[in-house]
């Protein structure tokens, strides 16, 4: 990364799934004196090649602690220790359950892939997308379990 970017980079090695380690690297970096984090790159990959029917309950949860926990994790104990010192505030207020939603949307595509080919069907829907901004109706049929809309679908 430094002959790459031709700056001075602390590379450090962590488990994202303990913060303690994640609070001891950050705290290494900041010892450096004039130092600043201008980048946070988390790499946390907890990827493996199963079939969802033969993945075991403790590998699903361990790749979800790794990926997503992890990095909300990272990110959390980089904003405590440098971002919220330096006065940024944000007010989204829903990273968690955002997260959530994105992976549950994501996993159900994944299994309406491997599974839809024996004749199975998976879906997802967000009920809080059951209605536009503009108050309309979006053209989803399977939107009427949430609705009580009825569509025409040509």
């Amino acid at each position: 990364m430094m002959a790459a970017t031709g700056r001075h980079c602390l590379p450090l090695t962590i488990d994202v799934r303990q913060t303690q380690t994640i609070s001891a690297a950050v705290d290494e970096m900041l010892k450096e004196p004039g130092r600043m984090m201008s980048s946070l790159i988390v790499y946390a990959v907890g990827n493996v090649l199963c079939l969802a029917n033969s993945l075991s309950f403790n590998a699903f949860k361990t790749v979800l602690e790794i990926d997503t926990m992890g990095t909300f994790y990272t990110s959390k104990v980089v904003y405590e220790k440098w971002f919220k010192v330096q006065h940024t505030q944000n007010q989204a207020l829903q990273v968690h359950a955002g997260s959530a939603k994105a992976a549950n949307d994501a996993m159900t595509k994944h299994l309406a892939v491997e599974w839809g080919p024996s004749g199975n069907r998976a879906e997802s829907m967000d009920a809080f997308l059951s209605r536009q901004q503009d108050g309309a109706v979006p053209d989803q049929p399977r939107l009427l379990l949430l609705t009580g809309h009825i569509m025409v679908v040509d």
